[in-house]
C-alpha cells in the first residue's frame, strides 16, 4: 500500500520532537519540573502543548502508513493508541493553560504523554518484530525499534529515563521515515 503522508510525519515528528526536547530543557532550566512548567510563561507551554497534538497526529499517520508497509494492523492499532495518547495530553495541558475552571492538570498531562511513549515503544517493538518476520524492515531499523521499547516502556515509572526513548525514537522516526520514503 502506497502512502504519500508517511514519510512526511516521521520528518515532522523528527522536528517536533526537537522542538519538545528543547522546551523542556528550558523549563528544566528554570527550575521547573514536569508538574510544576509554569516557570516558563503560557506562551512557551501553549507551544509545548501545541507540539504534543502534532507528535500525535504524526504518530497515528506513521502507524497508519508503516501497516500498509507490513501488512499487519495490529502494530497500527497500537500506534494510534500511542498517537491519541499524545492528542489527549496536549489538549488537556491545553485547557489547564487557557481555561482557568479547568484547574491544575500538569501532573496528569505529564503521566498521559508517558504512556504515550509507552505505546510508543511498544508500537515500535510489534512493527520491529513484524519487519524482521516478514522481512519489510531493515534489520538496524528492526533493533532501534526493540531498543526504543525498553525505556519507553519504563517512562512512565522513572520519568528520567525518556531521554534514551527520546534518542531512540529520533532514529526510530528517520529510519521509519527513510522506509516509508521509499514506498511512496
Amino acid at each position: 500500500m502506497k502512502t504519500f503522508y508517511g514519510a512526511p510525519a516521521s520528518w515532522l515528528n523528527i522536528a517536533a520532537s526537537f522542538v519538545a526536547f528543547g522546551i523542556g530543557m528550558i523549563i528544566i532550566g528554570r527550575g521547573g519540573s514536569g508538574t510544576d512548567a509554569t516557570v516558563v510563561g503560557a506562551p512557551l507551554l501553549t507551544l509545548s502543548e501545541a507540539l504534543k497534538l502534532i507528535i500525535g497526529m504524526c504518530l497515528i499517520a506513521q502507524a497508519t502508513a508503516l501497516s500498509g508497509v507490513l501488512g499487519r494492523s495490529g502494530p497500527r492499532a497500537i500506534g494510534i493508541v500511542a498517537g491519541l495518547a499524545m492528542l489527549t495530553a496536549g489538549a488537556i495541558g491545553l485547557a489547564t493553560i487557557w481555561l482557568p475552571m479547568a484547574g491544575n492538570w500538569g501532573s496528569v498531562v505529564n503521566l498521559i504523554a508517558l504512556c504515550g511513549v509507552a505505546a510508543t515503544g511498544l508500537w515500535a517493538a510489534l512493527s520491529a518484530f513484524w519487519g524482521l518476520r516478514c522481512k519489510d524492515l531493515p534489520t538496524w531499523l528492526c533493533v532501534v525499534g526493540f531498543l526504543l521499547a525498553i525505556p519507553s516502556l519504563a517512562a512512565p515509572f522513572l520519568p528520567p529515563i525518556a531521554l534514551a526513548a527520546f534518542v531512540f525514537g529520533i532514529i526510530w522516526n528517520f529510519g521509519v521515515g527513510l522506509r516509508l520514503s521509499h514506498t511512496a
